[in-house]
């Protein structure tokens, strides 16, 4: 960990080209765009449909934890080794997602609730540890991509290796930051929005 710690240092730049496609996603999906709408409301409904099995569980609470966190620590681990792919998944995954959430904050906002309300209570809370944890595993993915094209190129120093080398650690650690969002997202997360809506009505 101490290592992964270190070699954060070196992926400043990765991190500010990953935060940058997600905030992109995020405004093109403010703009409703008609060419994704198709895709944007697909991704959509599929989250609608998963929540609508669960809360038909037994446990609606445990579903909902094992849900949010099982889908997002599979794809933030998924996403950084397919970005030996050159990259490309990585830069779909932010995009796609980021129009995704400015989708929603649109449909929100046509319906009349407060978009900053939203963000406040019912992304903040979880997404202050979520957001960073995906952006630094598509980081990941961009620079193994990048990597992975200069292997092929002839113009790997061993660099490849050795990043693959700390993605055991860089999972595990985000296994843990991904976890504990979940616990927010399925706990306090609703309790906000149910409080804070229910006295502004």
């Amino acid at each position: 960990m101490t290592r992964l710690f270190r070699h954060f240092r070196e992926m400043y730049g990765y991190f500010a080209v990953s935060a940058a496609l997600f905030a992109v996603g995020v405004w093109y999906g403010l703009q409703d765009p008609p060419a994704f709408r198709e895709l944007i409301a697909s991704q959509i409904d599929g989250l609608q449909n998963a929540a609508r099995q669960i809360s038909e569980l037994e446990n609606e609470w445990l579903g909902m934890l094992l849900f949010i966190f099982l889908n997002n620590a599979i794809k933030s681990a998924l996403i950084v080794f397919l970005g030996l792919m050159l990259g490309i998944f990585p830069v779909v995954f932010l995009v796609i997602n980021g129009m995704v959430i400015g989708f929603m904050l649109l449909i929100m906002d046509d319906q009349g609730l407060n978009v900053a309300d939203v963000v406040l209570y019912g992304l903040l809370p979880h997404g202050i540890l979520e957001l960073p944890a995906i952006i630094i595993a598509c980081a990941y993915g961009l620079k193994l991509g990048v990597l992975a094209f200069r292997r092929l190129t002839g113009r790997d120093a061993g660099e490849l290796r050795s990043t693959l080398g700390i993605t055991l650690p860089l999972v595990a650690f985000l296994t843990v930051v991904l976890f504990v969002a979940a616990l927010v997202e399925a706990t306090l997360t609703p309790w906000l929005m149910q409080n804070h809506f229910a006295i502004r009505s």
